[in-house]
C-alpha cells in the first residue's frame, strides 16, 4: 500500500485498505496496534476523521508526528498455495498444499480427487507436467 500511494496509485491503495477492513471485521479481536499502523495509512486519504480515530484511542501525541507503519515481509509471505489440477489440459479441482511440496507429495492427493479419479479410470497416464506452487496436469490417451 505504500508503494502505491507513493507512486499515486489511490485506487489500489484503497482496494488494499477495504481488504483489509473485510479481514478485520472478521476477527473475534484485533491488537490495538494494528488500529493505530490502520489509521496511520488510512490518513493521506482521510486525515481528519483518522486524527479523530486516533485521540478516541486515547493517544496522546499527534498522529501527523508520527512515524509511517513499516512492512514486515517475513509476514506477508503465504505458508500455503492452491495448485490446479489438471488432465489433458482441462481443470479438474484444486489442491491447498503447503509452499514449494514437491511432485510425490502433490501426485496422490491429486489423484484422490473425485473429478480426477473419473477421468483417470481405465486410462493411462502418458505425461505428468508439474510446476513448483501452480500446476499439476495429467496427460492421458
Amino acid at each position: 500500500m505504500t508503494a502505491d500511494t507513493l507512486s499515486l496509485n489511490f485506487n489500489t491503495a484503497i482496494s488494499q485498505m477495504m481488504q483489509f477492513v473485510n479481514e478485520a471485521t472478521k476477527a473475534t479481536e484485533l491488537p490495538k496496534e494494528i488500529m493505530l499502523d490502520f489509521l496511520k495509512l488510512v490518513s493521506p486519504y482521510a486525515p481528519h476523521i483518522a486524527e479523530e480515530l486516533w485521540a478516541l484511542l486515547k493517544q496522546n501525541e499527534l498522529m501527523v508526528d508520527q512515524e509511517w507503519p513499516q512492512a514486515h515481509e517475513a509476514l506477508c509471505q503465504d505458508e500455503q498455495v492452491t495448485i490446479v489440477v489438471q488432465v489433458n489440459g482441462k481443470r479438474r479441482g484444486d489442491l491447498l498444499v503447503n509452499i514449494d511440496a514437491d511432485e510425490a507429495f502433490v501426485r496422490p492427493l491429486a489423484e484422490a480427487l473425485p473429478y480426477v479419479q473419473a477421468q483417470l479410470s481405465g486410462m493411462s497416464i502418458k505425461r505428468l507436467v508439474f510446476v513448483k506452487n501452480r500446476l499439476m496436469n495429467f496427460v492421458i490417451g
